[in-house]
């Protein structure tokens, strides 16, 4: 009975984990996609020329590409629930500081460019945790569930930034996305925070 128990005690954390990896990488995709879907506007408002709205998409993709390789190398050395949350924090000031920028060009090429960096820093921990960390019963399904939070977060990030648009104002494009990152992150810290503290004390036992 007790076995039981614990077993659905494991579980239960699990699965909460899975669902703080699904909507934190889901969430990435409101602070990622969101440029794109704003372009038009931010454009149409005289910010930038089109070719300075693609230098700036460049300089994003660069470095996420870049920065792909450093997550790799990091992850061997930083807990991936340090890492997944230092991105969600690095995406919020970033698009925080998106709008705030718009008086240089090359201002939010950096801005954008390092939220491409710390984007790159989710994916590789979210997939270790999901692999490794995760209980064996739940793996297969939370390798095939956690992609649905590609299309549904891009989907939402359309539809809050048109919204935005229509209602507001495209710099509301990147500060809702921001609040929900960190709503997103605040739910993050829940099950890794539990973890950290159990690995902490197992570490101070032996």
């Amino acid at each position: 009975m007790e076995q039981r128990k614990d077993k659905e005690k494991i579980l239960s954390a699990g699965t909460l984990i899975f669902i703080a990896c699904w909507a934190a990488y889901c969430a990435s995709y409101l602070g990622r996609i969101n440029y794109t879907a704003a372009l038009t506007a931010i454009v149409a408002d005289g910010v930038f020329s089109k070719s300075h709205a693609g230098f700036i998409g460049t300089v994003y993709f660069f470095c996420y590409g870049a920065g792909q390789i450093f997550s790799g190398i990091l992850g061997d050395r930083v807990s991936p629930y340090k890492m997944v949350g230092t991105g969600l924090v690095g995406t919020v000031c970033a698009n925080i500081l998106m709008p705030l920028c718009s008086g240089s060009y090359i201002v939010m090429s950096v801005v954008w460019g390092l939220n491409g960096i710390v984007q790159s820093m989710l994916w590789t921990p979210i997939l270790y945790i999901i692999s490794n960390i995760l209980p064996e019963e739940q793996r297969s399904r939370a390798c095939l569930h956690i992609a649905s939070s590609f299309p549904i977060g891009s989907l939402l990030s359309y539809v809050i930034s048109a919204a935005a648009i229509k209602f507001a104002s495209w710099h509301f494009a990147f500060y809702i996305p921001a609040g929900i990152i960190t709503c997103v992150l605040v739910f993050w810290c829940i099950p890794s925070m539990r973890i950290l503290a159990k690995k902490s004390l197992s570490a101070s036992s032996l």
